[in-house]
């Protein structure tokens, strides 16, 4: 016998208030376990004409191999151990690549709770389902158990064929630009890329998917962690999404990823590389317009991305362990200065290396901040060591001031820009 019909406030904690809202900010949301992606947990009750004539209809019997899945949806659905929830979430997917209108839970046993949250792995994990309102009604079953979930989408299904297929004509166009690359170079390809190509902003209508990314130009954290999905996906890398929180403002809700190269899994917040982030963006750019390629949030580890981030997991989102660094950015490359005896040195190479490539601007990490502040003191005081570097590159043919640079500072990560003078 079914119970009257709810309306479920399926709200993906992302298009609330672009990357998220701060806890005091009216919105009656909690951090709370239960409510990790900005869900209320209030329904208010509603009614729909059909109701009492709807015919029932139990959930269809679904094999993995049956339905269409990225690797990213893949990972987490490995993991999900009842078979009612694998049975469920394959359902789900089913339902709305098809553009299914009503999709059938019954005899699923599946709670509300348990539906809210698949919907959240469903639209995370796969760019493109980028056109769901992610408002659904259901109707239940006896007490808390879901028989139909009623979703809306944005676009008819001629119009979301349309935008799919422009989204993978771009996303296989990006991604040949990769072809014969390491796992670290197509990343980083695809991190400047979509920051060069994208302005943080809600102005789009598809400011949450990586259509609005790739296509638009103009999105928020989840349309640039879909964005990246989409990307790794086309060329075999596995790249998920990250839902949680930040320092910045409060406590922001957020979304980055974790990608794996080489074998390791690596945080990746290409949101907070993007100086378009605005007045919260933890990057900045030169004062005097120089061209900064910011990658300071690339290839973190767990221990540091948690400095200003934290994790916030559903029963179906669980995040690997992120311990490597071996492919962060600034270890990579070389900029990663491990004793101040190595500044010297460090600096010249990376002046040297963006020079020879036409540029004039770079980034170099201290490992630690004492490392920092021995070498901010040696380097970059008045009459500071960097002025011998100057004057070894203008020796050697550079077209540089020699008597001149600027610099950004970033103590809280460690991290020195560099901008030479010509």
């Amino acid at each position: 016998m079914k119970m009257p019909r709810l309306v479920s406030a399926a709200m993906a904690f992302l298009l609330l208030t672009g990357c998220g809202s701060s806890e005091g900010s009216g919105n009656g949301m909690s951090l709370s376990p239960d409510n990790v992606w900005g869900r209320g947990e209030s329904s208010k009750a509603a009614s729909r004409a059909d109701v009492s004539s709807r015919k029932e209809s139990k959930a269809p019997a679904l094999t993995k191999d049956k339905v269409t899945m990225n690797r990213t949806t893949e990972y987490f659905y490995d993991l999900i151990t009842e078979e009612r929830l694998r049975q469920g979430s394959l359902v789900m997917l089913d339902g709305l690549r098809s553009h299914s209108e009503s999709i059938s839970f019954e005899g699923l046993g599946i709670s509300e709770k348990e539906l809210n949250e698949l919907f959240d792995l469903m639209i995370c994990c796969d760019p493109e389902l980028g056109w769901i309102d992610y408002n659904y009604e259901v109707d239940h079953d006896e007490g808390d158990v879901i028989a139909h979930a009623y979703f809306t989408y944005k676009l008819s299904p001629e119009e979301e064929k349309t935008a799919v297929e422009k989204l993978r004509a771009e996303v296989s166009k990006v991604a040949a630009e990769t072809e014969g690359y390491s796992d670290f170079d197509r990343v980083l390809y695809f991190h400047d890329y979509i920051i060069a190509g994208c302005d943080y902003s809600e102005a789009s209508d598809s400011a949450w998917s990586a259509y609005g990314c790739l296509i638009d130009g103009k999105a928020v954290c989840e349309g640039y962690s879909k964005a990246l999905i989409a990307l790794c996906e086309e060329t075999g890398m596995l790249c998920l999404p990250v839902g949680g929180s930040t320092d910045r403002e409060g406590q922001e809700l957020h979304m980055w990823n974790k990608v794996m190269m080489d074998g390791e899994w690596y945080n990746m917040d290409l949101t907070w590389d993007d100086p378009t982030y605005g007045s919260g963006s933890p990057v900045s750019d030169d004062p005097e317009g120089a061209e900064i390629l910011h990658r300071e949030y690339f290839g973190l580890t767990d221990e540091e991305v948690l400095t200003d981030h934290s994790f916030l997991e559903t029963s179906f989102l669980k995040y690997p362990e992120a311990k490597a660094t071996e492919d962060n950015f600034f270890v990579r490359t070389g900029a990663c200065i491990g004793d101040v005896s190595e500044a010297q040195d460090t600096i010249y190479s990376l002046a040297a290396k963006s020079l020879d490539s036409g540029g004039n601007t770079f980034q170099l990490k201290c490992a630690d901040s004492g490392v920092y502040e021995a070498v901010y003191n040696e380097e970059f005081s008045d009459d500071g060591a960097i002025f011998d570097v100057l004057d070894a590159l203008w020796n050697n043919g550079y077209p540089i001031e020699k008597n001149s640079y600027r610099f950004i500072p970033d103590e809280s990560h460690c991290i020195v820009t560099l901008i030479l003078e010509s």
